[in-house]
């Protein structure tokens, strides 16, 4: 059956797999069942990226690492971001998480 189901999928329509928005949300919930879906309105991310002018242009700023002495040491045992950003509700969702960077 799995290479039944390869075969499906192979033969998605190109109209179909060039789908998006209300269309693609409306296809999937008329043919498929292994996931539920619904459409979310995303931020558009050209207002989340910074503009370069604002960028510094100094020497130092094309260094990833400043200190190649660190050792890792201040690296935490464990981390939780739902602890760490609780504050953020989108979070608990597999969505655009790109707001949670507080």
């Amino acid at each position: 059956m799995l290479a039944a189901d390869t075969q499906r999928a192979q033969q998605i329509p190109m109209e179909v797999q060039e789908l998006s928005g209300e269309p693609l949300v409306e296809y999937l919930k008329k043919n498929q069942k292994l996931f539920e879906v619904q459409q979310n309105p995303t931020r558009k991310y050209e207002e989340m990226v910074m503009d370069l002018e604002f960028i510094p242009r100094d020497q130092n700023h094309n260094a990833a690492v400043l200190d190649e002495s660190d050792n890792g040491d201040d690296i935490p045992e464990s981390f939780d971001s739902r602890i760490k950003w609780s504050h953020c509700p989108s979070l608990f969702n597999i969505r655009d998480q790109s707001i949670c960077r507080k």
